[in-house]
């Protein structure tokens, strides 16, 4: 699997663990991408991407109960995509950059919800619409079938990760997970705890 290719990858860790292991691998490979599409010499048109963007986005509050298409989740969205556009070159690194720019956004606006809050499931459902049908469109317009494959294994990175922060934050809602998150080294030595003792048990291992 996609997983088992990075170095550092623990499959017995934490999900926290294995999100940021995950994280920082798209980092490192986001940058080698960016210099395969240096020579990609594909225009994009921006109303054109402008236009992916919206249309995927607004396909949202239609299967979703927590969002309606004048949301403040999505109009910020579309407002940080177009200043990003203004600024980014009409190519396929300037689409990759605008990827990255509003999963930084995305990141960065997620961070400051409260834990629970249904606004963080209608972020996640806006930026992984808005993610997927870039993704799709930039796989689209790549000459190379190089760039079309580096794309695709960023793209099954970026789906791992997202599913794995859902998995964290679940770990982090119980006793047990918290200490496992708190005490990384010792995720293996929790799990054994937790089948000889139980839960309280193998939480006790860990109390100071």
């Amino acid at each position: 699997t996609e997983l088992s290719k990075i170095e550092g990858y623990d499959p017995t860790s934490t999900k926290l663990a294995k999100y940021q292991v995950v994280k920082t691998e798209i980092a490192s490979r986001g940058k080698i991408f960016k210099e395969s599409l240096k020579n990609e010499k594909v225009l994009v048109p921006k109303k054109e991407v402008t236009s992916v963007v919206q249309k995927a986005v607004n396909e949202v509050p239609k299967r979703s109960l927590l969002l309606q298409s004048t949301d403040p989740v999505i109009k910020q969205y579309f407002r940080v995509m177009k200043s990003a556009l203004v600024e980014l070159p009409g190519n396929l690194l300037g689409l990759q950059k605008l990827i990255e720019i509003l999963d930084d956004a995305y990141e960065n606006a997620r961070g400051k919800q409260a834990f629970g809050s249904d606004k963080i499931s209608a972020l996640d459902d806006v930026h992984k619409a808005g993610r997927d049908a870039l993704t799709k469109y930039l796989i689209e317009k790549a000459q190379t079938t190089e760039v079309k494959a580096m794309k695709r294994s960023l793209w099954n990175l970026y789906r791992a990760a997202d599913m794995l922060k859902i998995a964290a934050e679940k770990e982090s809602g119980s006793i047990l997970g918290r200490k496992m998150q708190e005490y990384p080294i010792t995720t293996k030595v929790i799990k054994s705890g937790a089948q000889a003792t139980g839960i309280g048990g193998a939480v006790n291992i860990l109390t100071p």
